[in-house]
């Protein structure tokens, strides 16, 4: 993969999404469960491209995938490990909220970061970090006036009391918003629309964050655990879910964690 085909794939993915299910589309999946169906269907065409496309043999992990599949020939010290999320945010587009994303991180086999691509389905905001560099189009590229005092924070499960706690986080910041895509949200950290992006719930699995973890490498993002210590791939599980902060740089993100451990106690 480099940049032109995840542009490629990604326009590919955008269409379908956008044109919606057919209503035999709607009828395929037996238990009735559309966002399911859609997420598979949208994942199956990305695996064909990339499997088309691809000039090198890779690993490829998806949310939908039972197991990894394989692409290509190569020893398993040259191959790709492709960690994707293709639809992000299933729950809004199946409620017509216009915020789903797709996101892709290619790692090497040692498990070093070779590349990561966002993309926002609704707005075509798009986000590339790489061996062909870092590129960033739409809103937080420029374009648009970078807003530092904005945060996405995400939480459930938490007491009245604790809830009252957190929002000692919140007076250095003028708007805190949480909109259920996670890839999307990444995407406006590090292209400077937002400060940070903070997830308590312990939800999060891998194919939501690897597609920043170049990103990180090349300084446009860090991305911890709520004990400060940064998140790299090399010690992470598909299966694990993950409690995340990312900001725009270490100093950022520290101080977050130090503030939510302090006021609700994690």
């Amino acid at each position: 993969m480099n940049r032109r085909e995840c542009e490629r794939l990604f326009k590919l993915l955008k269409g379908k999404l956008l044109r919606g299910l057919s209503k035999e589309g709607r009828g395929k999946n037996i238990k009735g469960d559309t966002t399911a169906y859609f997420d598979r269907h949208i994942e199956e065409t990305a695996i064909d491209f990339i499997k088309k496309n691809s000039k090198y043999g890779a690993v490829i992990i998806s949310e939908e995938q039972k197991k990894p599949r394989l692409t290509g020939r190569s020893r398993p010290a040259d191959r790709k490990i492709i960690i994707m999320d293709p639809v992000d945010g299933s729950d809004n587009y199946i409620k017509d909220i216009p915020f789903v994303s797709f996101g892709i991180g290619v790692l090497n086999a040692d498990m070093t970061p070779y590349l990561g691509f966002a993309g926002n389905y609704y707005s075509g905001a798009a986000m590339y970090c790489g061996p062909e560099g870092y590129y960033y189009s739409g809103a937080g590229s420029g374009g648009v006036k970078k807003n530092k005092r904005t945060i996405f924070f995400t939480f459930s499960g938490l007491k009245p009391g604790d809830i009252k706690r957190a929002a000692a986080l919140l007076p250095g910041y003028e708007t805190v918003r949480s909109m259920g895509a996670t890839i999307a949200e990444l995407m406006c950290v590090t292209g400077g629309a937002a400060e940070a992006f903070i997830d308590i719930r312990g939800k999060l699995t891998l194919e939501n964050f690897a597609p920043f973890f170049k990103c990180a490498r090349e300084k446009k993002i860090f991305m911890c655990g709520l004990d400060g210590r940064e998140i790299v791939p090399g010690n992470l599980s598909m299966k694990k879910g993950y409690k995340l902060v990312g900001a725009r740089d270490r100093k950022t993100a520290v101080k977050i964690c130090r503030l939510l451990n302090k006021t609700v106690g994690f």
